[in-house]
């Protein structure tokens, strides 16, 4: 915009139309030059030209040698009383002021609004906000800057695009940022300036509402990332979570699927490197098929562990997964994690998926027998029916409790060792985790009896094991039905792992042990889970 001086008013001698004048002495004692007024050298101002009948509103620049003055763009003027925006001619006797018109006036002019995919910046556009909107890609001129057209030092202008498509703003000759271009996605905006010779800009991210930083847009060029370096610094954690059914994060229920879904949960944000910087990047719901092998190394197998990946695939956000763990409590080389700027990624580049550090790992899954992905809750059944949870979220991840339940009114043992409660394989939870960080536990409550006073029955709760016990066991010392209770509590380390309820007859007599005691409406034996998946 221009600048503004006070109580400049002069003589000029000048003549004809021309520019620039020369400007001479101040009116009278009441005024002063722009010298004496402080104005600087190569600045825009507006001024005031009058002779006569005739006036002249205008800007342009002031050269401190040889005292002259632009008559660059005239806003206005009245001609032998008539109105137009051309010079007047001078005779010789014209005083000249420096003034503040209504385009100099604080705060934006007013809006201009494009639709179109293509569009230049004008000079007319000094203190607008201009918006670009269209699903397409927009392609936007902007003149010189310091040329004939006046944009010089302080020329300002807003733009924002509300679209789709991603803005370029390129300069004729001059830099912006020091870059050839400035590219503003989907609800980005930015505050062009004229220093002179080039362009610099302040640009904002309305999603997020905070400054853009120089990892917060795809399209920033090394100077401009140097240019943001001084902004706040956020990098979100990824908002998403992994879950077999659309639109629902957390699922309440049972669900088993050839589908794994990544959707937003805390929101759509996900953080991608891209090499330099973590980029905040939004998503919508992604899908994965477990036959997929065109973005994943290879389709899931049957009872395999595979990590998974969000990434930018040329501008398509996609969920991968990364090679086959080596086994069900060690990852493979090929899928190693490497954390950058607190978020982890995957450490080597990923067959038809995301290169070396480009993946934002978010998950972990263990599929079935099936090569399906089961989310399991525990239910009743004879020998119990047993839970599995396969699918643990990197973040966001929720608490889930479960019952495993026997039908069986009641069975006896006789053995001094550690086996399956009712020598079931089903009579436990399974479940996967991707890091050692969060506590599982697993409480066995079941009502047992001893044939004699002389012998006694335990039960337990084993972790990886049906043949011993972790944490505390519940005994029954006593001849009549007894309900004790089990509890064992782990931070498990990665991979598969299972709780399974377990019984123990000690000495030589035998023990019974009860799922419902036939009175299912009163009595009812169980192992609970707890745990954050």
């Amino acid at each position: 915009m221009s600048h503004k001086v006070n109580l400049v008013r002069v003589l000029t001698a000048a003549t004809g139309n021309s520019t620039p004048i020369t400007l001479g002495t101040a009116y009278s004692q009441l005024f002063m030059t722009p010298a004496e007024a402080g104005a600087m050298d190569g600045r825009v101002y507006t001024y005031l030209i009058v002779d006569a009948n005739n006036w002249e509103i205008g800007k342009g620049a002031y050269t401190a040698s040889g005292t002259t003055l632009a008559r660059t763009t005239v806003l206005a003027s009245r001609i032998a009383g008539t109105l137009g925006t051309s010079r007047i001619s001078l005779s010789g006797t014209a005083q000249v002021r420096f003034i503040e018109s209504a385009e100099d006036m604080d705060g934006v002019r007013g809006t201009r609004a494009v639709t179109g995919t293509s569009d230049t910046l004008n000079n007319s556009d000094l203190g607008y906000v201009v918006t670009y909107s269209n699903a397409s890609a927009v392609a936007v001129s902007l003149a010189q800057a310091s040329a004939s057209n006046l944009f010089l030092d302080g020329w300002a202008v807003w733009v924002k695009n509300k679209g789709a498509g991603a803005v370029t703003i390129t300069p004729a000759t001059s830099t912006i940022d020091g870059a050839s271009t400035l590219v503003l996605q989907q609800n980005h905006g930015a505050l062009i300036w004229s220093d002179g010779t080039n362009y610099q800009s302040f640009a904002v991210r309305n999603d997020i509402g905070v400054p853009l930083r120089a990892d917060a847009a795809q399209s920033l060029t090394a100077t401009q990332r140097g240019h943001a370096a001084g902004n706040l610094q956020f990098i979100p954690t990824p908002q998403g979570r992994l879950t077999l059914v659309s639109g629902t994060p957390v699922m309440p229920s049972s669900n088993v699927s050839g589908t794994l879904l990544y959707t937003p949960y805390v929101g759509n944000i996900v953080p991608i490197y891209d090499g330099t910087n973590m980029i905040p990047t939004a998503f919508s719901e992604l899908s994965a098929a477990n036959s997929d092998t065109t973005k994943s190394p290879a389709a899931i197998g049957a009872s395999k562990v595979n990590d998974w990946f969000v990434w930018n695939d040329a501008g398509t956000i996609r969920l991968s997964h990364g090679p086959d763990w080596t086994s069900d409590t060690a990852r493979s080389a090929g899928t190693a994690l490497v954390m950058v700027n607190g978020i982890l990624l995957n450490s080597v580049a990923i067959t038809n998926g995301p290169g070396a550090s480009r993946g934002t790992y978010v998950g972990t899954t263990r599929s079935n027998g099936s090569n399906n992905f089961p989310h399991t809750f525990g239910s009743l059944a004879a020998g119990g029916g047993a839970g599995f949870f396969g699918i643990w979220n990197t973040y966001n991840r929720v608490s889930l409790s479960s019952i495993v339940a026997d039908s069986t009114d009641n069975w006896t043992y006789a053995t001094a060792s550690w086996r399956a409660a009712n020598n079931s394989s089903t009579a436990r939870h399974t479940f996967v985790v991707g890091l050692s960080e969060d506590a599982f536990s697993a409480n066995y409550c079941a009502i047992t009896l001893c044939s004699s006073v002389s012998f006694n029955t335990w039960v337990g709760v084993g972790y990886d094991s049906t043949s011993a016990f972790t944490g505390t066991t519940g005994p029954n010392f006593t001849t009549s039905q007894f309900a004790t209770l089990a509890r064992a509590s782990v931070t498990p380390a990665i991979g598969v792992h299972y709780f399974s309820a377990i019984e123990y007859q000690n000495g030589g007599g035998t023990g019974t042990f009860y799922g419902d005691i036939g009175v299912p409406i009163i009595a009812q034996s169980g192992l609970f889970l707890d745990g954050r998946m």
